[in-house]
């Protein structure tokens, strides 16, 4: 806005200006011109006069029509907002990550859309994180519902109590039937070998399928207020943490799971809640 300003004054002051000098210019010139013909002194003078003039007048013309863009650059310069400043944290790319974790325990990684033991594996996976998320919501409703106050909180957060237990035992259930799943699916990989070609219109599916999963769970984590970049980068070193020193490979059970290495550490998720300051909003329970 403030370069189109400038640049729309000094266009008219230009055209101003130009005007002026033009005028100015062919008057001297052609008075210079008439007085000629009387071959004086002071018309020879005038003459000089003229051409000086004319001479002057061209270079303003030069300089008004190159402030424009000079002055038009430097509005910009000064427009031009601010390049971002780099962020403390920067998290790293779950692909990528993952992609290193799939190559260290021997996992295939194939380049087209493929139905391998790999991908049984990981929806089994899912299943299970999925429960034991639902179990961490539980114990959390559970919390409230249990306490002695909790008459108080449901009221004032305009909870139905009935509904409430509803949705509580809903998370249950289905935390425990994911978990039971996931147990019998891992149990019939073991001696069992998958690799089957997957069809245009499936592949477009599965991809659909799993790309929701990713942008549901950090949905859930924004919407839960919990730092989940930060969490992830945490999680991926703890897994990377799970090779073998003498190998750098991961180590495996028949059914698939990883085996933690040695020098394994569990991921610490409490200092990344601090570092957010969740810890000033929690209201203590004992």
């Amino acid at each position: 806005m403030l370069e189109q300003a400038i640049s729309s004054i000094i266009r008219q002051q230009r055209s101003i200006g130009i005007q002026a000098v033009t005028a100015t210019a062919l008057f001297v010139g052609i008075l210079a011109m008439l007085l000629g013909y009387q071959g004086t002194t002071l018309t020879m003078g005038l003459i000089m006069t003229g051409a000086a003039l004319v001479i002057v007048n061209l270079i303003f013309v030069i300089i008004l029509v190159s402030i424009p863009s000079y002055v038009g650059r430097e509005a910009a310069k000064l427009t031009e907002p601010a390049a971002p400043k780099a962020s403390a944290h920067q998290t790293a790319s779950p692909w990528e990550m993952q992609h290193k974790l799939m190559e260290a325990s021997g996992q295939w990684l194939p380049n087209r859309p493929t139905l391998t033991n790999g991908t049984l594996l990981y929806g089994a996976l899912i299943m299970e994180e999925v429960a034991e998320t639902f179990q961490a919501i539980v114990k959390v409703m559970g919390a409230y519902a249990d306490s002695e106050d909790s008459a108080v909180d449901i009221e004032c957060s305009r909870v139905n109590l009935p509904d409430f237990i509803i949705i509580r035992n809903h998370y249950y259930d289905n935390a425990m039937m994911l978990l039971a799943a996931s147990k019998a699916i891992r149990g019939c990989l073991a001696n069992q070998t998958y690799l089957w070609d997957i069809p245009r219109d499936l592949a477009e599916e599965l991809l659909d399928g799993t790309t929701d999963i990713t942008v549901v769970n950090c949905g859930f984590a924004l919407a839960t207020g919990l730092p989940g970049e930060m969490a992830y980068d945490e999680v991926a070193i703890s897994n990377l943490s799970k090779r073998n020193p003498d190998t750098g490979i991961i180590d495996k059970t028949p059914d698939g799971k990883w085996i933690k290495g040695r020098d394994y550490r569990p991921p610490n998720l409490a200092p990344v809640l601090a570092q957010q300051h969740l810890a000033n909003s929690w209201k203590s329970r004992a």
